[in-house]
């Protein structure tokens, strides 16, 4: 399926039309006047040198682009995902909207780029609104009221229709007429679009000397300029179901149709009103601003997509598209990284009588295998969260090798202690009054009871002083013996790369797992992740490549098995 290329968008000849501004201001072509002290502004002059600057502007923006095809950098469009496609171009609306915003109001503001941008327009105007020309806004109005009523009409009745109500082009029709047979400029100061040049210069080479100057903002427009081709790209492709292809190039009709209104037939449009052209601009970026919708929708549904839209819709509106896309992006790629620190890891059980295993906490039928532990944890090993993958790991299973290595050392130092040493006896001085009144003084050690007999006599009986401590490290130890785990599968299916400080921190977990008796084995390894174990030298005395076994039941049938033949 095939659909007509984009054309032009506005931020892209508003990003060019501020470099050309910063560059080549007013106050650079001011000429004496006829006066002693008046001057003049050269408008010949300055939009001479504007034309200049953005010849040579767009110039290195097609280079750039030239050398991001050469380089295949449609990669980047992975990380242009859908939140973040909408909410940049939602920001890029914003932009928009508030150029036009003096248009439709028929007032003269100054014109500003970079950060902060659409803030100082936006006071701008707000500042000058008094100076509303009120024939302009009634001009923009009734347009905007038509077009969007055209739109209503061409949606409820989109199946009645032949095709879609061309309302902009009856728009521009209209308005040139009335504007040329009012004479709207001279007799309403209604501003137009005034001289088209008509025809091409002679070809000729940049001004190579304004490179320098321009070539940051041509890094930036060449960036922008492929996303927001892209992103419109994505919306299109969502709404009719095909995909895009990054590196494939779409304008070339676009470039004709605006050839042919240079070449030929620009004249025509010198009557029409700026407030129209406004006003149709405005009214097309409804659609846009509809994606606002999105904010509770993904509040609801995941929080992260919620980050991501807002942050490249706050960043895109306050500090430009250019350094609005590069947070955007590098915000995308952060919460990759966060995602991959902090997964979910789980127990398994298996499904009775199935070889089937799911999450034990989310499902009730599901139940652990005595004496052997299933990990799960939904990511891939590397650098950034290997120690997390063991800690889970020794939490999830209830069983850290470390812990369990220093309360034996204890007990045996103890019991080695307690061996060389007699048991330590205190004496108790007993005083007893029998029947005959006599009174009698017992002296004995800590660990001889003593009992009164009815006859008044006192039986001893010798216990030893150890047994009657509380051994909390014996206890620990043997409440570990009752619940012991003598194997751990870990299930490898989630794990797309391991690098080589992820296979490091398996192999010692492997090995300290090892010296407490318990065996570990991988299961649902892919064929890539075991060719990087190999070629990272992950096999060794420990850690055997047959320990591998292509699905968790296989490897649970294979721990028994091991078990049954060592008595376990």
């Amino acid at each position: 399926m095939s659909r007509l290329p984009a054309g032009t968008f506005a931020v892209i000849s508003l990003m060019i039309g501020g470099v050309a501004v910063r560059e080549a201001p007013d106050s650079m072509f001011y000429v004496p006047g006829n006066g002693t002290n008046s001057t003049v502004l050269d408008v010949d002059a300055r939009d001479a040198r504007r034309v200049q600057l953005a010849v040579a502007l767009t110039t290195l923006v097609g280079l750039i682009q030239l050398l991001l095809g050469v380089l295949r950098f449609g990669f980047v469009a992975i990380y242009l995902t859908e939140p973040l496609v909408r909410g940049f171009t939602t920001a890029a609306a914003v932009h928009v909207f508030i150029s036009q915003l003096k248009y439709l109001l028929g007032i003269r503001t100054q014109r500003y780029s970079g950060p902060l941008s659409v803030l100082w327009s936006l006071g701008a105007v707000l500042q000058n609104i008094t100076s509303t020309n009120l024939s302009t806004l009634l001009v923009g109005g009734v347009c905007m009221v038509f077009l969007y009523g055209v739109k209503e009409v061409n949606v409820r009745f989109k199946k009645k229709l032949p095709v879609p109500i061309p309302g902009e082009i009856i728009v521009v029709i209209m308005s040139t007429g009335i504007s040329y047979g009012m004479s709207l400029f001279q007799n309403y100061q209604v501003a137009v679009v005034g001289k088209i040049p008509t025809g091409l210069l002679p070809p000729a080479l940049p001004d190579h000397t304004l490179f320098s100057k321009v070539a940051t903002d041509s890094v930036a427009i060449a960036i922008v300029s492929f996303s927001m081709g892209i992103s419109l790209a994505k919306i299109f492709a969502m709404k009719h179901g095909y995909s895009v292809d990054g590196n494939q190039i779409a304008g070339l009709l676009s470039s004709l149709i605006v050839l042919l209104v240079v070449v030929a037939i620009g004249y025509v449009f010198e009557p029409l009103p700026q407030t129209v052209l406004a006003a149709i601009i405005m009214v097309n970026l409804q659609g846009m601003f509809k994606q606002l919708r999105d904010i509770p929708t993904l509040w609801r549904t995941s929080r992260i997509e919620f980050a991501i839209w807002i942050v490249a819709f706050v960043a895109s509106v306050l500090l430009g598209l250019d350094y609005g896309l590069v947070v955007s992006i590098s915000f995308a790629i952060l919460t990759v990284i966060y995602r991959t620190q902090n997964p979910k890891s789980m127990i398994l059980g298996q499904v009775p009588g199935s070889d089937l295993y799911y999450d034990v906490d989310k499902y009730e039928e599901c139940a652990e295998i005595s004496g052997i532990k299933i990990f799960h944890m939904n990511t891939s090993i590397y650098f950034a969260n290997c120690e997390l993958y063991v800690s889970a790991l020794k939490q999830k299973t209830g069983v850290d090798p470390t812990v369990l290595l220093h309360v034996r050392k204890c007990r045996e130092k103890k019991l080695r202690k307690t061996q060389e040493t007699p048991p330590e006896r205190k004496s108790i001085v007993v005083k007893l009054d029998v029947d005959k009144g006599v009174s009698h003084e017992i002296v004995c050690g800590a660990g001889v009871p003593l009992a009164v007999q009815a006859n008044g006599q006192v039986s001893e009986s010798y216990t030893d002083a150890v047994a009657e401590e509380t051994d909390v490290l014996t206890a620990f130890l043997e409440r570990e013996e009752a619940e012991q785990v003598y194997a751990i599968v870990l299930d490898f299916s989630p794990v797309n790369f391991i690098d080589s400080v992820g296979a490091k921190a398996i192999k010692s977990v492997v090995k300290e797992f090892a010296a407490v008796d318990v065996s570990v084995v991988i299961a649902g390894c892919s064929r890539t992740v075991l060719s990087q174990l190999r070629s990272l030298r992950f096999f060794g005395e420990v850690v055997t490549s047959d320990l591998v076994f292509p699905t968790i039941h296989d490897a649970v049938l294979h721990c028994r098995c091991r078990s049954l033949l060592l008595g376990q």
